[in-house]
């Protein structure tokens, strides 16, 4: 089975901007190369595109879903991530 496609990183931080916000905290307390790598690593990347869709449709879903009524929240969840699959495959066109 191949990986669903992500869109990529929702918010990405370029590598510069990455490098500068990590010399002002290496200034407050030095880091690790370790830790800098798994820095630049995490401000690179952050939340998918896929994810960012999949949040915002289960917002929608869930301001039309009384929520007490509601008992399978992973259906919520399941739905949201086939609407942004369906986002991401018509972005791709």
């Amino acid at each position: 089975m191949s990986a669903k496609p992500t869109g990529g990183p929702a918010f990405p931080v370029d590598q510069s901007l990455a490098n500068a916000w990590t010399c002002f905290e290496n200034a407050r307390k030095p880091l690790s190369e370790e830790d800098y790598v798994a820095l630049i690593e995490q401000l690179k990347t952050g939340m998918s595109v896929r994810d960012v869709f999949a949040k915002e449709a289960m917002k929608s879903i869930i301001a039309q879903v009384d929520a007490h009524d509601c008992r399978e929240w992973s259906s919520v969840a399941w739905i949201s991530y086939q609407i942004a699959d369906a986002m991401i495959a018509e972005r791709c066109k």
